[in-house]
């Protein structure tokens, strides 16, 4: 298990996309939506956060870029971090 917190501020606008193509690996063809955008958690450390259905359309509709978010996730294979939870503070 690889459960991770992290808190820290939007670098880039999140973007939103639908799944429409059976090109993505598997996980990604299980939803319907995706969003995705980068988070600096300190001056010299982004992350890729990843979003899918319900949480990347509150990604898209809520969030811009500067807005300090609080989220829990999952690491995945391409170290991406898949959100489980997600707070605008």
């Amino acid at each position: 298990m690889n459960l991770c917190f992290f808190g820290g501020v939007i670098e880039s606008e999140p973007n939103f996309k639908f799944i429409v193509s059976n090109n993505l690996n598997f996980k990604d063809s299980l939803h319907i939506s995706i969003s995705r955008f980068k988070l600096a958690i300190d001056k010299n450390t982004e992350i890729i956060v990843k979003a899918y259905d319900e949480f990347a359309d509150f990604c898209f509709q809520n969030l811009k870029r500067g807005d300090y978010i609080f989220i829990s996730g999952r690491i995945n294979d391409l170290n991406e971090v898949e959100i489980e939870l997600i707070q605008r503070l």
